[in-house]
């Protein structure tokens, strides 16, 4: 699969597939890089999350499917997951 965060350049990563190979699912360090644009623990109160991210897969002996996402401001699902560093 290929990803772009924001207007930056596309990066290729693979992430897991479901059983029924219908769905992809990113690992914890693929969800700091979606949210956050980086592979490290978000610390809390450093840069800005990313606003978009546009990934494109290709379906099992099918075409590629593109799919964008407008981002709201990822905080409360990465307190949630447990991904951000918090300053002591």
């Amino acid at each position: 699969m290929n990803y772009r965060l924001d207007d930056g350049k596309i990066h290729k990563d693979s992430w897991g597939t479901g059983t029924d190979g219908t769905a992809i699912f990113p690992n914890e360090i693929q969800v700091n890089t979606i949210l956050y644009g980086h592979f490290m623990p978000h610390k809390e109160g450093t840069g800005s999350p990313v606003h978009k991210v546009v990934i494109a897969v290709n379906e099992f002996l099918g075409a590629e499917v593109v799919m964008q996402f407008d981002l709201p401001d990822p905080t409360p699902a990465a307190e949630a997951c447990g991904i951000i560093l918090h300053k002591k």
